[in-house]
């Protein structure tokens, strides 16, 4: 929903027409008319192709450095890290 809110301003920017959805819900409630529950979800696959990899770097790159630190005694230097 919000994808096709941004992509209606960028087009109305460019063409000066009449935007297509009044509101966050008006856009819902047409794509589940238009296109059915599952449209809601479109582009979601490639979301998670991306975001998956990503999220697997992003911890494992913390759990090395972490471990790193650790080792080298850098977390007494530094004090301990609190994470709420």
């Amino acid at each position: 929903i919000k994808t096709q809110m941004q992509l209606q301003q960028e087009a109305s920017a460019l063409f000066a027409g009449k935007d297509r959805f009044r509101s966050p819900f008006h856009c819902a409630a047409a794509t589940v008319r238009e296109r059915g529950v599952l449209g809601l979800y479109r582009g979601g696959l490639s979301w998670a192709i991306f975001g998956g990899p990503r999220s697997a770097v992003r911890f494992g790159t913390f759990e090395t450095l972490t471990a790193a630190s650790q080792r080298r005694g850098m977390h007494q230097r530094l004090g301990t890290p609190t994470a709420d």
